[in-house]
């Protein structure tokens, strides 16, 4: 990862309070091994996080115009991240919800590709130990939890390249907190890649059996397929291609795929993965407070069966060490039934 520019500025405001007050830096972080740690701690975070939504920078929106005038170099880096953190003032100013904390500002490329990353980060007092192990009071941000953080793709927004060209994620904050950062951004045709990749399970399963009419087997590889696809793309940090995912699948008719998840499912050209719900490609689970069951998807049908009209899961062969548990219990109580 090479680190272009980066900068950390903070702001003040306390849940339903009007006061907002900005602390801006005069001059970029220098990259030295402490910053490099901390874009290459939160850039992995951001990557792993599930339920990330996408969308396109608005193109008469505050942001974007700011940003774009950074990338051609019309304007510096603090120039414009100072200009940014005025516009968050303001969006803040307008949910009472809306708490501070520190906004970090990157451009930096990796993989080939160039990014602009805000993120924002939440401190967190906690104790220590000192050089004499004696307790003590600490500070810390909280790099494993991206309160907020959207990522740009620059070379794919510049060039209009890409229907999905800025990501964002979101902490615990509430739907209200999560607009206006949107609105700060201006983000456009909003989408979220949990759903869209929770679709797209459904539309293989059904394309395999309705379409193909593939058996148990059959379809089993071709969803391992599929999955294998989806998460080689996620570890490059890459969106999937409908079309290009559906000339994967089947060279002779490359656009069949494509043609039955865009008409039946309305599923777009391009989207990136969620890797939470991509697994569900291969298992199955659920659980309540008194059942916990976890199987793959390759045994339903088979070893597990469900009956909708008496809601009745049957499983055959189960596991061993399950097995043996139930067996003594059974010889236990029937024990004690003896014994009376």
């Amino acid at each position: 990862m090479n680190i272009n520019h980066i900068i950390v500025h903070s702001i003040e405001k306390e849940q339903h309070q009007t006061a907002i007050t900005l602390h801006l830096r005069t001059e970029e972080l220098q990259v030295d091994d402490k910053v490099v740690s901390l874009l290459e701690g939160v850039r992995s975070v951001y990557t792993n996080k599930t339920g990330k939504a996408f969308g396109m920078l608005g193109i008469n929106r505050s942001f974007s115009r700011e940003l774009k005038k950074f990338q051609q170099d019309e304007i510096e880096f603090i120039e414009f991240t100072n200009v940014a953190m005025n516009e968050l003032k303001g969006h803040m100013a307008q949910e009472p919800l809306a708490t501070g904390g520190y906004l970090l500002f990157s451009d930096f490329n990796n993989n080939g590709k160039h990014y602009f990353m805000v993120i924002m980060l939440k401190s967190k007092d906690g104790l220590s130990f000192d050089d004499e192990l004696k307790l003590m009071d600490a500070h810390h941000l909280e790099l494993d939890k991206l309160h907020f953080a959207a990522r740009v793709d620059v070379d794919s927004w510049l060039s209009d390249a890409g229907e999905n060209n800025v990501s964002f994620v979101k902490g615990r904050a509430s739907s209200a907190v999560t607009t206006y950062f949107k609105e700060f951004l201006g983000v456009e045709e909003f989408s979220e890649s949990a759903k869209t990749t929770q679709t797209l399970v459904t539309a293989v399963i059904n394309y395999c059996r309705q379409e193909l009419e593939l058996d148990n087997e059959a379809t089993e590889s071709y969803k391992i397929t599929v999955h294998d696809y989806c998460k080689s793309k996620h570890a490059n940090e890459e969106p999937i291609f409908l079309d290009e995912l559906s000339r994967f699948l089947d060279e002779e008719t490359p656009s069949a795929f494509m043609e039955y998840a865009q008409e039946k499912y309305e599923i777009p050209n391009e989207f990136q993965v969620d890797i939470g719900k991509l697994r569900k490609f291969l298992r199955y689970a659920g659980y309540d407070k008194d059942v916990r069951i976890s199987f793959t998807s390759e045994i339903f049908g088979t070893r597990v069966k469900y009956d909708s009209e008496t809601d009745v899961l049957t499983i055959k062969q189960p596991p061993n060490s399950l097995k043996k548990q139930l067996v003594a219990e059974m010889q236990q109580e029937n024990d004690v039934a003896g014994q009376d």
